[in-house]
């Protein structure tokens, strides 16, 4: 037999991976392909930027054939979902208010008690994502997806924005628990129009950039379905 096929998953947070992990590889795995999911905030991190995120997000890539002793060529594709934290808005939809120690996110607005440290994180994350969003392939050879969720995964998947870490955990074990048994039903929570962008990739990451799109509740997740991708 054929040695399997890997499809890396890169999210965001420890939550995220509990809300898709399992999902994801009842979807993908088969005889053929093997799912792996790691978690790690890449295009946030103050230590990235446009020039070296490519090789950061290799590491990630080592570091899971370093862990199960895969070979490069085990690879057949990494799927990298981020967070858009609203990084595209105008910085003038920033709003200093002292109430919030960290940024509290609404369809509309960021409000933060610092706004010159959000301008920046927000031009870092974007150079950043402009980056990987049409980036091809990472370690040389590898293919790389990009896919977003706004204005985070609670959001896109949840419909709540600027919950606890408690909220988080439980909303995660109930999206488990909705869909794990319903792929069918996952794939069309997936492609629901009203939040779901799957025109092609090119124009998903086109619409998200513009206005206030990026604080508003929409993902492209649902291309990543539409070719399955994994003979």
């Amino acid at each position: 037999m054929a040695a399997k096929q890997v499809i890396l998953f890169i999210v965001e947070g420890m939550s995220d991976m509990r809300s898709l992990e399992l999902i994801l590889t009842r979807y993908f795995s088969n005889s053929h392909v093997k799912v792996e999911v790691t978690h790690g905030d890449i295009t946030s991190d103050i230590n990235t930027n446009a020039s070296n995120i490519s090789a950061k997000i290799g590491k990630i890539v080592k570091a899971c054939i370093a862990q199960n002793r895969f070979k490069q060529k085990d690879f057949l594709k990494v799927v990298h979902l981020i967070d858009m934290d609203g990084a595209y808005i105008d910085d003038g939809c920033i709003v200093q208010d002292d109430r919030y120690e960290k940024p509290f996110y609404t369809t509309r607005n960021i409000f933060v008690k610092n706004i010159e440290k959000i301008v920046d994180r927000n031009e870092r994350k974007r150079n950043n994502i402009n980056k990987i969003s049409s980036m091809p392939k990472v370690l040389k050879d590898i293919p790389y997806e990009a896919y977003y969720m706004s204005s985070n995964l609670d959001h896109a998947l949840h419909n709540r924005i600027n919950i606890s870490d408690e909220e988080k955990e439980k909303c995660a074990y109930e999206f488990e628990d909705r869909f794990a048994n319903d792929l069918p039903g996952f794939i069309e929570f997936m492609n629901n129009p009203s939040y779901c962008i799957n025109t092609t990739m090119k124009e998903s990451w086109q619409f998200i950039k513009v206005d206030r799109h990026s604080l508003e509740r929409y993902t492209n997740f649902g291309l990543c379905f539409r070719n399955k991708n994994t003979n």
